[in-house]
C-alpha cells in the first residue's frame, strides 16, 4: 500500500508542478519581460530565451508530465492489478457514461481520418518491437556511416 501511495503522490506532485510551469510560461507577457531589462538583466535574458523558443520548455514540461504519469500508472497497475480488476467495470462504466459525448465525437473523427483497421491490430507489444526495430535501424545506419561501404540501403 505504501508503494501505491508513493506512486500517487509523486505522479500528482509532478503533474501539479508541470501544470503550474506550463501555465506560468504561457502567461508571461512580452511587456513583463521587457520591464525586466534594466533592473534584472539576467532574468530578462533567461525569460526572453524561453519565450523566443517556447517549444523546448513546453516539450520538457510535457515529457516530464507524461513520464511521471506513465511510470506511476505502470508501477501501480503492475503491482496492484488483481485488486484493481474487480473495480474496473464500475469505474470504467461510470467514465464511459459521463464522457459519452466525447467518446462519440472521438469515434466520428477517427472514422473520418481513416478506416481504423490498422489500429485494430496494433498492440502494446507491437509498439515495443517497433521501437526496438527503429533503434536497430538507427544503429545500423550509424555503422554504415562509420564503415561507409556496405550493401545496406536506407530510404530515410
Amino acid at each position: 500500500m505504501t508503494l501505491l501511495i508513493a506512486f500517487a503522490v509523486l505522479s500528482i506532485g509532478f503533474s501539479f508542478l508541470c501544470s503550474i510551469l506550463e501555465a506560468a510560461l504561457l502567461s508571461v507577457t512580452p511587456s513583463y519581460i521587457a520591464s525586466l531589462k534594466k533592473e534584472r538583466p539576467q532574468l530578462f535574458a533567461r525569460l526572453r530565451k524561453l519565450k523566443d523558443d517556447v517549444d523546448d520548455p513546453l516539450s520538457a514540461i510535457l515529457t516530464l508530465n507524461t513520464v511521471a504519469h506513465t511510470v506511476g500508472a505502470t508501477g501501480v497497475g503492475a503491482k496492484y492489478w488483481r485488486s484493481i480488476a474487480p473495480r474496473l467495470p464500475a469505474i470504467l462504466g461510470f467514465m464511459i457514461k459521463a464522457l459519452l459525448p466525447f467518446i462519440w465525437l472521438s469515434k466520428r473523427v477517427t472514422r473520418r481520418i481513416g478506416s481504423g483497421e490498422a489500429l485494430g491490430y496494433l498492440h502494446r507489444a507491437d509498439l515495443i518491437n517497433l521501437d526496438a526495430d527503429v533503434d536497430l535501424l538507427e544503429h545500423m545506419r550509424k555503422i554504415k556511416r562509420v564503415k561507409g561501404n556496405t550493401n545496406i540501403e536506407f530510404l530515410f
